[in-house]
């Protein structure tokens, strides 16, 4: 089943890309899911909506410009959509980067399911949840 979503609900995420890539980015839907792609991938967002178990994923995310609170704003946004649109958790897919962790914990993500790795330095890899208030 996919989720029932229209661009217009997400012009802001779509400025937000289009403001990081310097030009319009190319933004659509396709099986229920969002994607937003700037030039040469420099900018990209894929969210996934499963409104079965009430979550939205960040399954794929890249800013041109780190550093500049893009990702806390997008963070708020999708805070805001799911609130107005009864999802009660976020998830960060797949988290690889020593970056991507720091931002997860920051703003309050915690990791689900099981360790795969003894190694330090690959227990942070998975996914990351933020519960909804």
């Amino acid at each position: 089943m996919f989720a029932t979503i229209n661009l217009e609900e997400f012009t802001e995420i779509i400025e937000l890309f289009n403001q990081d890539n310097g030009e319009p980015c190319q933004a659509y839907i396709n099986m229920g899911r969002l994607f937003i792609e700037g030039t040469e991938r420099q900018s990209q967002l894929m969210l996934r909506f499963n409104p079965l178990l009430k979550c939205i994923t960040i399954a794929t995310i890249q800013f041109a410009h780190t550093k500049k609170g893009y990702g806390s704003q997008l963070l708020q946004l999708l805070k805001e959509y799911a609130n107005q649109n009864g999802y009660e958790k976020l998830c960060i897919e797949s988290i690889l980067t020593e970056e991507a962790y720091c931002f997860a914990i920051k703003h309050g993500f915690k990791k689900e399911g099981e360790e795969y790795s003894q190694d330090p330095a690959l227990k942070r890899f998975g996914n990351y949840f933020l519960e909804i208030k």
